[in-house]
């Protein structure tokens, strides 16, 4: 038990930041850390040593957020719906919902934090087969090897889909590039 407390201890904040990336919500990223180092624990005796161990904990980390992911959008949670518009057909129309504008002050409006904030936007519009290998190869600095051996992908898949999620990310960021 001391030795697994130790591999929570080198591992946890690695595995949340990946879960982070991947939902884009830190109390989600929280849950599916939280599974991923239980499942770590339940599945410990099957590690058989082909890859590192980091690479096999983030493999169970990726795949308890598709699985999270898939959950969320069988229950309706990611469809969206107009506040300018009554859920209830027979409801009479009233004037549209005001939301809050949640752009950052003035303080934050620096040019390169603005910048993260719309790219961490439009990485969390992505879809989470493309998200997940731009977290893998950019945030957390993997190899394409690594990164083929955690998604159980060969080397030619991979490249190819991280070619498709990057020229994905740069159509989304275009508007936001200076000419």
């Amino acid at each position: 038990m001391d030795a697994f407390n130790r591999l929570i201890g080198i591992h946890q904040d690695r595995v949340y930041n990946v879960a982070l990336r991947l939902m884009n919500d830190p109390e989600d990223a929280l849950d599916i850390s939280q599974e991923a180092l239980c499942a770590l624990f339940r599945k410990i005796q099957s590690f058989r040593g082909d890859a590192s161990l980091s690479t096999w904990l983030y493999r169970i980390t990726v795949n308890t957020a598709k699985n999270f992911w898939k959950m969320r959008e069988r229950r309706g949670y990611y469809k969206t719906v107009s506040l300018d518009h009554p859920v209830n057909p027979h409801e009479e129309k009233s004037s549209p919902m005001e939301i809050a504008d949640s752009n950052p002050g003035p303080v934050q409006k620096t040019a390169g934090r603005e910048m993260v904030s719309i790219l961490e936007e439009k990485l969390g519009e992505l879809s989470l087969e493309h998200r997940e290998i731009l977290v893998l190869r950019y945030t957390e600095g993997l190899s394409y090897e690594e990164i083929a051996e955690i998604l159980g992908d060969n080397l030619g898949t991979i490249k190819s889909r991280l070619n498709r999620a990057r020229a994905e990310l740069k159509d989304l960021m275009e508007p936001y590039m200076e000419l």
